[in-house]
């Protein structure tokens, strides 16, 4: 901006107007130039300086104020332009909004905003979030939006309520909305930020702010936009304001497929509100999630329910293409889920199926919640018949984190990216679950069965059958001696080494090969 237009109100809306030929042009050049110009005055907000003057004319000369200074300038600016514009004062639900102490009217109002005609129709235009905002460290954040501009009514009254002139039937006009709501509704109304609009994500369950819960309670979620590429919840302190970077309070569930999200949460403690902040984004690229909602939420009771896994990744699900690995999203755990219920019983192990295409490699990760013990031995993977099968002996009841990771089809990386993070809640633990035998990705890529031995430990000086089957495998060695393939795979017997020694099975698909790669690993005691 030239310093000859700064000088006055009126140079400033005649430099503004000189390019414009129509109402709507006139409307934006001064919203564009009031957000990118004027500063929120962060310090006389907060009490560390006296507040600078908010008349239009002291705001364009020291380029900062609060909300009442921007409505203000942007009132006289579109004013001088020939726009009729008002200047409306209301409550809104911004930086210290706080759902469990209700706005009322005997408070003193803290917004400021406007309304423009265009074209016959009152529209809105609010200027101080245009601008940008009030971050956490209580500093302003330039972040210029057009989403205040021109704003839909119905999206409006997310957050702003006007009050003028303590005559709420004459300020109800000011909504713009058909049905105007009350005080009470407004209070009582969730406020779905601004990422939540724009990334058009629909809350399917929870449209109340404050949640009374016995223990816990699951919200959900559903993207009509674009697809959701991450989602996640955090619970905010109540007693020092910090966001807690535990996951063991939340767990998230994020269905590529269905562009569906479930959050479930259990307040840290109860008889007081928590607040539980969301955030998504549907751009992978993006560093941060923005927060689509907030909710404060109570328990009733003091349940003591089991802690979920301490780092969920964010969320549990499937990677968004999981088609790059060779399996759908159409069959992948359609009916379980991506939280996993599991009856072990007193013996059986847990095994998921997962229909496959093609599968080069893959591995898993097998985590208790408290990730005091990993345990891997307690899982074992193969590949055979087309299905990836999973197979879990859980020791404990309570949660686990199951983490799958696979070779992208046509890849020539040696590296295994994640496929799925699945949570696994087992409701009956087996009865002293022995480990599996450690096994190699050589059992994948060979699309080895193994039928027995599935026990990792086996005792020592003992005679040992191993039956196992591969369309591929030609030879195995065990204890260095070889054995053909018949047509059934192999069915051999064994004896086992001392207390303390290993047992490898290795095996080759070329029946030539005076080499072979390990395929089993088991420990003798």
């Amino acid at each position: 901006t030239p310093p000859a237009a700064k000088q006055s109100l009126e140079s400033l809306a005649t430099y503004l107007g000189s390019a414009a030929s129509t109402d709507l042009e006139k409307i934006r050049a001064v919203y564009k130039w009031v957000t990118a110009n004027i500063s929120y005055d962060i310090d006389g907000y907060f009490g560390k300086k006296e507040k600078s003057p908010n008349d239009p004319q002291s705001v364009l000369k020291n380029g900062t104020s609060v909300c009442e200074g921007y409505a203000s300038i942007s009132l006289s600016l579109l004013q001088l332009l020939g726009i009729e514009c008002v200047k409306i004062s209301g409550y809104s639900k911004g930086f210290g909004y706080n759902p469990t102490k209700p706005l009322t009217t005997d408070k003193d109002t803290d917004h400021a905003w406007n309304a423009v005609k265009l074209n016959g129709e009152w529209r809105f235009i609010e200027t101080t979030w245009g601008a940008g905002h009030v971050n956490s460290d209580h500093k302003f954040e330039r972040n210029e939006t057009d989403f205040y501009f021109l704003t839909d009514p119905e999206v409006f009254i997310e957050a702003h309520f006007p009050y003028m002139n303590s005559d709420m039937a004459e300020s109800k006009k000011w909504q713009l909305l058909k049905n105007p709501i009350d005080l009470d509704t407004f209070n009582n109304r969730v406020k779905r930020e601004k990422a939540c609009i724009e990334h058009q994500v629909e809350l399917m369950s929870h449209n109340k702010a404050l949640v009374d819960v016995d223990g816990e309670v699951t919200l959900k979620f559903r993207g009509n936009g674009k697809p959701l590429t991450s989602f996640s919840a955090k619970f905010v302190n109540p007693s020092t304001g910090e966001r807690l970077s535990s996951d063991k309070y939340v767990a998230t569930v994020l269905d590529h497929h269905k562009n569906e999200v479930t959050v479930t949460a259990r307040p840290p403690s109860s008889g007081v509100y928590w607040k539980l902040d969301v955030f998504g984004k549907t751009n992978e690229a993006a560093k941060t999630s923005d927060c689509i909602v907030s909710y404060h939420l109570q328990s009733k009771s003091d349940r003591h329910l089991p802690e979920f896994p301490d780092d969920s990744l964010g969320y549990y699900g499937l990677h968004e293409s999981p088609e790059k690995f060779g399996f759908s999203k159409h069959n992948f755990c359609s009916k379980e889920g991506f939280w996993l219920q599991v009856d072990g019983g007193a013996q059986s192990e847990f095994q998921l199926k997962i229909p496959a295409s093609t599968l080069l490699s893959a591995s898993a990760e097998f985590l208790s919640a408290d990730k005091s013990a990993r345990e891997e031995s307690f899982s074992f993977v193969e590949y055979n018949e087309g299905f990836l099968k999973v197979s879990l002996r859980m020791g404990h009841a309570g949660f686990y984190q199951l983490q799958l990771f696979c070779k992208e089809s046509g890849s020539k990386s040696n590296s295994l990216p994640m496929l799925a993070n699945l949570l696994v809640e087992c409701v009956k633990p087996m009865k002293q679950p022995k480990p599996f035998p450690t096994s190699y990705t050589s059992v994948i890529e060979e699309q080895v069965t193994l039928v027995c031995p599935r026990d990792g430990n086996l005792p020592a000086n003992s005679e040992i059958r191993f039956k196992l089957s591969s369309p591929r495998l030609k030879k195995l060695m065990v204890n260095k001696k070889v054995y053909d393939a018949t047509k059934d795979g192999f069915d051999i017997v064994e004896k086992t080494g001392s207390v303390g020694s290993d047992l490898s099975v290795f095996g080759t698909a070329d029946a030539n090969a005076a080499s072979f790669t390990g395929l089993y690993r088991f420990k003798i005691i």
